[in-house]
């Protein structure tokens, strides 16, 4: 408010506002969950195709059809994350579950391999998995960042959805982008399983620090409720002292 009084631009208020929701960590770790899910998507996109027709000799065609195997799982899949949600399920959970289900996706997509070798079966239920873990985080980081923007903007629900959005839609663009570009690269330099293991090994890390954020946030939580429970269990004592003529430490 003092920046805009001073200065008589809003733009400068809304830039300020900007660069602070940046800065807070409930809105950095969703946002940072949707760039990691938005480079998982493209990572194989360039990729797929083309490690499939040389090594399993099937047509570019057939090839193709498995990138719509994640998709499919996606749609199936959402309905049931959002009835989860609303049932008992935290969308903290659901990151912290997400990028661990893409991590061992790509697991099975890349460097490890059932006892009987590498198949197509097996890339086509990696791909079916990576489609669940998306769901989870595409949907949960949603829904953290609808809830974050609400509380700064006094319960907003069109800034807050608007916000939200354009937020999230950003962070999935950066990360498709760099998905393509990071994914195709390494497959050229390093082959089809390091480039697998690396984007398995960003999730793994990005699971890691879903996982320590929520413990973080629990952790806080449960030091207001100790505070406040011990603020109230004064009070009665307080009050046994003022009616026997002790005098309070306000009196004093």
């Amino acid at each position: 408010d003092d920046i805009e009084s001073e200065n008589g631009d809003p733009s400068a208020m809304q830039q300020l506002r900007l660069r602070k929701i940046l800065k807070m960590p409930s809105v950095l770790m969703p946002l940072f969950v949707v760039v990691l899910s938005g480079m998982s998507t493209q990572w194989y996109q360039p990729t797929l195709e083309p490690y499939l027709s040389k090594n399993y000799n099937i047509s570019g065609f057939k090839a193709s059809l498995f990138l719509i195997i994640d998709g499919a799982m996606y749609v199936i899949v959402s309905p049931f994350v959002g009835l989860a949600m609303d049932k008992t399920v935290h969308t903290r959970f659901l990151l912290i579950i997400g990028c661990a289900i893409i991590s061992c996706s790509f697991f099975l997509i890349g460097p490890f391999y059932l006892p009987y070798g590498p198949s197509l079966i097996q890339i086509g239920i990696g791909l079916a998995v990576h489609g669940i873990g998306m769901a989870a985080n595409f949907i949960g980081t949603l829904s953290i960042l609808n809830d974050e923007m609400e509380k700064i903007n006094g319960g907003s629900v069109e800034k807050a959805t608007g916000m939200s959005t354009c937020l999230w839609i950003t962070a999935e663009s950066i990360g498709g982008f760099a998905g393509s570009l990071v994914g195709g690269s390494s497959y050229d330099i390093w082959g089809w399983d390091i480039s697998c293991l690396i984007i398995a090994s960003l999730h793994g890390i990005g699971a890691v620090l879903a996982l320590g954020y929520s413990a973080v946030i629990y952790g806080g939580g449960l030091m207001k409720i100790r505070v406040s429970k011990t603020s109230e269990e004064r009070k009665p004592l307080i009050q046994n002292h003022q009616c026997k003529g002790v005098p309070s430490y306000n009196s004093i």
